[in-house]
């Protein structure tokens, strides 16, 4: 992605294993927004409304900043479901 979203809205999003890698999301209403396994590496949510830090395999990388202006590294735990198609 590498974009601007500076005060987006994207309530509710389904961003499930998005690569949002460096956006920056400042002001953005994320209220419910799904970042489940999503790559939020160099992303900057200062100020962002709504933001769930703990969502499941969120990638924060060498450092995201959060909303509150704190930086956040690693990956939060979450086991991906399994990607497989069935052929019938």
């Amino acid at each position: 992605m590498n974009g601007v979203l500076t005060n987006a809205a994207v309530q509710n999003a389904n961003l499930r294993s998005a690569y949002p890698v460096g956006a920056n999301l400042r002001g953005a209403n994320l209220t419910g927004a799904n970042f489940s396994f999503a790559k939020l590496r160099g992303a900057n949510l200062t100020g962002a409304l709504g933001f769930d830090s703990e969502q499941p395999g969120t990638d924060y990388g060498t450092g995201a900043v959060l909303p509150k202006g704190t930086t956040r590294t690693g990956r939060n735990p979450g086991a991906d479901l399994v990607h497989f198609s069935v052929r019938m």
